[in-house]
């Protein structure tokens, strides 16, 4: 029996538009404040459900702030990340983290508890 062809997988419309907007970010095409919603949806040709999306996801990893009314002011002034600091530590491993060996599993705890009372 043939096995059936696999659809490589594409971001998504949302994924899409954020990274557009990271992008756009980072090359400082917007310094001190995003423009609206409305003038983005136009200029980014997606809905404004799409964009607000994208922009929820982008606020999440520190991009900008949201201040009263919704005008969200960039965080830096360059408009880049280079002054955001960020929360999260990420631990990538080829191995899962249930397979790695105790003595490791046991280290790993550790050090999740040293960065949990430091505020990450």
């Amino acid at each position: 029996m043939r096995k059936p062809r696999v659809i490589p997988q594409r971001p998504s419309l949302i994924e899409h538009t954020a990274s557009v907007l990271r992008s756009e970010l980072s090359e400082g095409t917007w310094t001190a404040k995003l423009p609206g919603e409305r003038e983005l949806s136009e200029l980014l040709r997606v809905s404004r459900p799409t964009l607000r999306a994208a922009l929820a996801l982008l606020e999440k990893e520190g991009w900008f702030e949201v201040r009263q009314g919704r005008l969200r002011t960039i965080a830096t002034p360059s408009g880049g990340r280079s002054g955001v600091q960020s929360n999260v530590i990420a631990l990538v491993s080829p191995v899962p983290l249930s397979e790695l060996v105790p003595f490791t599993q046991v280290w790993l705890g550790a050090l999740r508890e040293y960065f949990a009372g430091a505020g990450y």
